[in-house]
């Protein structure tokens, strides 16, 4: 594809891309700066309309109508965020491909790059220079604050909390404005799972020991943090969890908790968790092979519509326990313990599977158990297979084999298998595979050896129905399909084909 705006502009894009402008030399200008963005670097719309001396709107009209030899993909919308995603995704994809090429990384529609985004952090998240030194201090702080609104959410949902008990329980939010301006807050804590509650129901519980109150509402100064130690009076045990939501235009924020149990004034247990993640598909890797050993995981509704959940438990590729499935109303909670849900584990491993319905996320929380003492386990997003045919001119099937990586933001990191043609894989041997997957367009990449023992590269181009739409409402898998390009190390083609891929664990397509 040619850079964004130019008269090779995609013909779906191309009429609705161009719009009239103001005449005269004003888009020369805009351009002249943005060709001088080095490679590897990267401004706002709004930089480069401090230079130019023009407004943001200008630039917008001139990137829409830029000669193709001008960088376009250098210009960001605030906070690293791809602003062509909305409208034009094919255009918003390269942009995501030639700013990984040149050393970005991708997630979630934003650009990011440690060494490369500290200066594009103290214009676009806040932290100004005062008098040749940065405010705030070291250059960590940068990294910290802009790592932070990048994880930063306007409604952040917690999604558990353990109050109560005897010795008690107490729930420590841990929140973070990550705007530059005040920030006004509502906390909301909702009844959980726990016998004698009505799950999704208000939960009235003390903040800082002041009254019982479902919630309360705070107005943050400019990157200020807070912590708030919810508490209730009662020697019964229960659990919930906690919304964040911020009120103000534009506002963002983020959130840990640490759960600790208290004896006589002392603690005698602590667990911090950071700002759990929403997931379509999770896995979860539990051991509870040692004596008084267990795992607890929680999740929660935050969203206006019913949702069900399935678990299923592994070892290996073996599914052992299917748990019946949770069907969560708004606000409604779950949190129980592996050895209540799977009681035929006993003490052994296996990894938990958590599925939602297609288009929907949810936060999820997991702790080990080890006597009274609470681990934090990561919650990961489940990798995806795919297996694949390559194909030559006479429909001729050249390769055959699978890949399996984790999807997280747009990049794919995973191992490949080939288990077919000529540079067949020996059993057991596998082949590292990276790529990025933005929209319906993705490419997966692998170094290869060729027989004269060279080294080249396979490239997989192609488009499919989205990393969520990988099977459709009839449980099969949909085609995913594009062209294999293999180049050597002096970057000549040596070969171009087509290849076929469906999920693994569907059903194949009818070729």
């Amino acid at each position: 594809m040619e850079p964004i705006h130019g008269t090779r502009v995609a013909p779906s894009v191309k009429q609705t891309a161009r719009i009239t402008a103001p005449p005269g030399k004003t888009f020369a200008r805009i351009h002249a700066w943005i060709r001088r963005i080095p490679r590897g670097e990267v401004r706002t719309y709004g930089e480069i309309a401090h230079e130019a001396q023009v407004s943001v709107r200008t630039v917008v009209w001139a990137l829409r109508n830029c000669p193709r030899e001008v960088p376009w993909h250098r210009i960001l919308g605030k906070r690293g965020v791809i602003l062509l995603a909305r409208r034009f995704p094919l255009l918003a994809a390269e942009q995501a491909h030639r700013l990984s090429e040149e050393g970005w990384t991708i997630r979630d529609g934003k650009v990011f790059r440690t060494e490369k985004f500290l200066k594009f952090c103290q214009d676009e998240c806040g932290i100004r220079k005062q008098k040749g030194r940065v405010r705030h201090g070291l250059g960590i702080v940068i990294v910290i604050l802009c790592v932070g609104s990048l994880l930063a959410q306007s409604d952040l949902a917690l999604p558990h909390m353990a109050v109560g008990g005897n010795p008690a329980f107490e729930t420590l939010l841990q929140i973070s404005n990550e705007v530059e301006t005040n920030n006004t807050i509502i906390i909301e804590a909702f009844q959980g799972s726990s016998p004698g509650s009505t799950n999704g129901a208000p939960f009235s519980v003390s903040f800082d020991g002041r009254p019982l109150s479902a919630s309360r509402t705070l107005t943050l100064s400019p990157f200020q943090e807070l912590t708030t130690i919810l508490t209730i009076p009662d020697v019964t045990f229960r659990n919930g969890w906690v919304r964040v939501r911020s009120t103000t235009a534009g506002g963002k924020v983020s959130g840990n908790l640490l759960f600790r149990q208290k004896s006589a004034g002392t603690v005698i247990s602590s667990v911090g968790v950071t700002t759990p993640q929403r997931f379509r598909h999770a896995i979860i890797q539990l051991n509870n092979q040692e004596e008084g050993s267990n795992t607890g995981i929680a999740f929660v509704n935050p969203d206006n519509t019913a949702l069900t959940v399935t678990i299923d438990l592994f070892q290996g590729a073996n599914n052992i326990g299917v748990f019946p499935p949770v069907t969560l109303q708004p606000n409604q909670h779950f949190a129980k313990l592996v050895s209540e849900m799977f009681p035929a584990l006993g003490r052994q491993q296996g990894t938990l599977v958590i599925e939602t319905a297609p288009g929907r996320s949810i936060p999820y929380l997991t702790l080990r158990l080890d006597g009274s003492q609470l681990t934090a386990i990561p919650v990961r997003p489940l990798g995806f297979t795919f297996q694949y045919e390559v194909r030559n001119s006479a429909n001729a099937v050249v390769e055959a084999g699978f890949w399996m990586f984790d999807f997280v933001g747009f990049d794919l990191i995973g191992v490949g298998r080939r288990e077919t043609g000529p540079n067949a894989d020996p059993p057991g041997a596998f082949f590292s595979v990276s790529g990025s997957w933005l929209g319906t367009n993705f490419q997966f990449r692998y170094r290869v050896v060729f027989p004269d023992g060279t080294i080249g590269i396979v490239v997989f181009n192609g488009t499919s129905a989205g990393p969520e739409s990988t099977i459709d409402v009839n449980q099969k898998s949909r085609v995913v399909s594009g062209t294999v390009t293999t180049m050597g190390a002096d970057g000549q083609v040596k070969s171009v084909n087509n290849f076929t891929a469906f999920h693994k664990f569907g059903s194949p397509p009818a070729m």
